[in-house]
Parts: structure tokens; sequence; C-alpha cells
């Protein structure tokens, strides 16, 4: 029984191949560009303020991806529910 579990589990697994993408230097200094105005605006709202303090945008961002993991993570769930 318990290798029919585990050939039912095997089984469901799904791979997802990705071509790793080739970066231009282009690419990567406007990546790193975007970083560093993330961080110019994070170091002026913790100055005018006492304590630490993020840009409204940069805490936007985290409050967005933050609610995509926690339905990433209920889909999962439930999926992991069905194939029990």
């Amino acid at each position: 029984m318990s290798t029919m579990d585990y050939a039912l589990r095997a089984k469901s697994i799904l791979n997802r191949p990705e071509a790793n993408a080739k970066l231009t230097k282009k690419e990567v200094m406007k990546e790193f560009t975007f970083e560093i105005e993330q961080l110019k605006k994070d170091l002026l709202a913790a100055r005018e303020k006492n304590g630490i303090f993020l840009s409204q945008e940069r805490h936007d961002d985290m409050i967005q991806t933050l609610a995509t993991q926690k339905d990433e993570i209920e889909e999962l769930t439930v999926m992991m529910q069905v194939t029990r």
C-alpha cells in the first residue's frame, strides 16, 4: 500500500523547466539603478522620521507580494488536500 501511495505522489509531480536567461549589461545596470533608487527613497524616509521607515512605494510592494504569496499558499494547500 505504501508503494502505491509513493507511486501516486511521484506521478503527480509537475516539472516546469525554464531556460536560463542571459542578462545584458544594460539590463543589469537597469536593475541596479532601480534598486539604488528604492534604497535612496527608503533612506530619505528614514531620515525624515524617528525610527525605521519605508517609502510608501516599497511598503505597497511588500504588501502586494505578501498577498500574492498567501494566495499561492492557499492554492497549494487545496491542491495537497485534493491529492490526499
